[in-house]
């Protein structure tokens, strides 16, 4: 019973505050492709360590999971005696039971943002169709004659962007160009559905604080990600100077440039170089994805073998 307590134990903890650090780093300006992949990847982990947890209690023995960690330290000694099978059945089936409450309340909260935001989108698709004036040669652009400065994507199949006239008349053609390669980048990142994902987490499970940061977060990161996309194609200048225009511009209903967190993405602009290597990026976040998927178990048996030291 151990080791399953201690996974139940290190998920509600980094469900209760994993968030911190989390946001920590994203007001840090660091990689936001680094915390995409940590936030992902540290709500994985707590519902998977959660799910391991519930399973070892029932399983006869715990699958032998137990019976190896006592080999690695004595002191688990202390924390073994005392768990009737009785108990351990009971715990087992209250975590089955909880587990099964909120995976089938993810799957329906799920569901259901999933249909409201396909009908917003292809709503939005047929106006801003409807409204274009016309599409970019071989591009995925729909320009709209509309006075006001708006820029924004719109996810589907095929997902586009599109720009209105005042966008056009506002900005310099580099800082356009930025803005273009800016909105392509939601569409290439796939921004939406890890937003669609965040939310219907953060539905499902509203009384844990990191599931409820979750959806702010992500939604800065995404925009953080999108302008260091732009900045490599178009350079820091033009994304600074499209975003400090845009910021101003109504907001839209899909992922528009100058929406979210502006002052900060400018910050971020100016203080951190943006480098075109790709490789170290991606074996950063590969190692960092790692290490914060063993979080919540590392740490609830952390927990678990201090507890059990200080007892014995």
């Amino acid at each position: 019973m151990t080791v399953a307590v201690a996974l139940l134990l290190g998920s509600l903890i980094v469900a209760t505050w994993g968030h911190r650090p989390l946001l920590f780093l994203l007001r840090s300006n660091r990689d936001p492709r680094m915390s995409i992949v940590l936030w992902l990847v540290v709500l994985v982990s707590v519902f998977t360590t959660s799910i391991t947890g519930v399973v070892l209690l029932g399983l006869p023995g715990h699958g032998g999971v137990a019976a190896a960690l006592e080999h690695l330290h004595d002191c688990w000694a202390t924390l073994h005696h005392g768990a009737s099978p009785e108990l351990e059945v009971a715990a087992a089936f209250l975590g089955a039971m909880s587990l099964f409450a909120v995976a089938g309340r993810l799957a329906w909260v799920g569901v259901r943002q999933t249909r409201i935001r396909q009908a917003r989108r292809e709503r939005h698709r047929f106006l801003v169709t409807v409204a274009a004036a016309d599409h970019a040669d071989g591009t995925n652009v729909v320009w709209l004659d509309h006075p006001n400065s708006m820029a924004f994507s719109v996810a589907g199949r095929p997902g586009f962007v599109a720009v209105s006239q005042g966008t056009r008349d506002l900005l310099r053609p580099s800082s356009l160009a930025a803005t273009l390669a800016h909105e392509q980048a939601h569409l290439r990142g796939r921004h939406h559905l890890l937003l669609d994902i965040v939310d219907a987490a953060a539905a499902a499970v509203p009384v844990a604080p990191l599931f409820r940061a979750a959806p702010g977060a992500m939604r800065e990161l995404v925009e953080l990600a999108a302008d260091v996309a732009a900045v490599r194609r178009c350079g820091a200048t033009a994304v600074a100077d499209a975003l400090r225009l845009l910021s101003a511009a109504p907001r839209t209903g899909g992922l528009g440039m100058g929406t979210t967190a502006a002052g900060r993405r400018l910050t971020y602009l100016q203080r951190r170089p943006i480098h075109s290597g790709s490789a170290g990026r991606s074996v950063r976040c590969t190692v960092a994805g790692l290490i914060a998927a063993t979080v919540p178990a590392v740490l609830g048996l952390l927990l678990f073998t201090g507890v059990a030291c200080s007892l014995g």
